[in-house]
């Protein structure tokens, strides 16, 4: 059973695989002035808000929130979520909500689920001459930091189910953090019971990230220097493979420094909230990316594939395409994510857990892809942190390594976006002014 938190409550997430159990996004038409007033945690008090009033007898409804106002947009001002505990009234809500002319729309909210297949094979079995670092061979970290090692004003948002930022490998380059579930949590840390292997996925994002890089232990973060923004939208009693409030956290982080937003989640629901809480934080100049997803399909995907984020797949050593990686439509990029061709499986990275190598494990997915390119982002802006979100990507995009031609991916030509991520040609092709340092 996959257990949902809609306030202070639990539920069962048995309604629809596809989309939230008990919930309902409306939204206000723009000419419609609104003043409900918005308690501290979001939430709204029902005898506050008339615009439901007629349905709380009518359905089980039990709460009402203002889940975003990144910048005090005036579509996220105006967009509210209902809970409600009887799921099979959703689309009689829906029908209801529909109903009342004051609304634009009303519609069922997403469920998105993390993007990682993570490899449990015992690393004292698997180390041999396997190469631990082929992802950085395949896009020339080491040649990209030479012209820039990232810089600590450049903030990297990891948005996932947790982000331990205690770990060894992570703890000096945190910026900020929270726990956008518990309100008044100020760190993004996993619970400290349960299973700690199902809680590293985040911290596995973030080490691919913003790893502490060259400081003699673990592992090397893409953006070297880059800060890290951890952000937990998880509950402890959660299910740690589900995101339970993953715009709450992208609208947390966007609020408080993120200059880059990774979110490594997604699903196949579409929702034009979310979308309108994409567009408020693309247009105040923040990079987003999301994983395309490890369904190995060309379904359309969402974070990843709504206007304003790009989509990473995934691939080998080889340059192959992942065999779990998504494509197609709504695909910008491709990256590092998949298997090394010397026996690796995922890339080495920070985790929750233990294994024979500390805190450090190896996963795969489109999960790994995507902060794997998000730091890159980092060195990007770390060079340039004028540029905005539609060149940041144009630089991703244009200096590519185009795998097309390659003959593994023949059935993929045209659909794993423009190619694999080139570090050293991205940061040689990003445009800025240098600062003489010298006397």
């Amino acid at each position: 059973m996959i257990f949902m938190m809609a306030g202070l409550h639990s539920f069962s997430q048995t309604y629809d695989h596809d989309y939230m159990d008990g919930m309902v996004y409306f939204k206000f038409k723009d000419n419609v002035e609104v003043t409900y007033p918005v308690n501290e945690d979001k939430s709204v008090n029902l005898e506050d808000a008339p615009i439901i009033a007629d349905l709380i007898g009518k359905y089980s409804i039990e709460s009402l929130w203002r889940p975003y106002d990144f910048n005090n947009d005036p579509k996220l001002l105006r967009t509210f979520k209902v809970h409600f505990t009887d799921y099979s009234e959703v689309e009689e809500i829906i029908d209801d909500l529909s109903k009342k002319e004051v609304l634009e729309y009303a519609e069922r909210v997403p469920a998105h689920y993390l993007d990682y297949t993570p490899n449990d094979e015992l690393y004292n079995l698997a180390l041999g001459n396997n190469n631990w670092n082929w992802q950085h061979d395949v896009v020339n970290s080491e040649m990209a930091w030479d012209i820039t090692m990232g810089d600590p004003g450049i903030n990297v948002a990891i948005v996932d189910g947790a982000v331990w930022i205690d770990h060894e490998d992570l703890a000096a380059n945190v910026f900020t953090s929270t726990d956008v579930t518990s309100p008044g949590t100020t760190n993004s840390n996993p619970p400290t019971s349960g299973d700690p292997d199902a809680w590293s996925h985040g911290t596995h994002c973030a080490g691919l990230a913003v790893g502490v890089t060259d400081n003699g232990i673990g592992i090397a973060g893409l953006g070297f220097n880059c800060s890290l923004i951890g952000v937990k939208v998880t509950p402890d009693n959660g299910n740690p493979n589900l995101v339970y409030n993953g715009y709450g956290g992208m609208n947390w982080a966007a609020a408080n420094g993120a200059h880059i937003i990774s979110m490594s989640w997604g699903g196949t629901g579409y929702s034009q909230s979310e979308q309108n809480m994409v567009t408020a934080v693309y247009n105040q100049g923040i990079v987003l990316l999301g994983s395309r997803g490890n369904e190995s399909s060309a379904l359309l995907r969402y974070p990843s594939c709504y206007d304003g984020v790009i989509a990473v797949a995934a691939t080998n050593e080889t340059d192959i395409k992942a065999d779990f990686s998504s494509y197609g439509p709504g695909t910008d990029i491709s990256a590092p994510g998949g298997y090394g061709e010397s026996g690796p499986q995922g890339l080495l990275s920070t985790i929750y857990g233990t294994t024979s190598l500390g805190h450090y494990d190896s996963y795969y997915g489109t999960s790994m892809a995507t902060p794997f390119a998000a730091g890159l982002a980092g060195l990007i802006l770390s060079l340039n942190p004028d540029l905005d979100p539609s060149e940041v990507e144009d630089i991703l995009e244009s200096t590519a390594d185009n795998i097309d031609t390659i003959p593994g991916n023949a059935s993929w030509a045209g659909q794993l976006g423009a190619g694999r991520i080139n570090a050293y040609a991205a940061v040689s092709n990003t445009p800025f002014t240098p600062v003489a340092e010298f006397t």
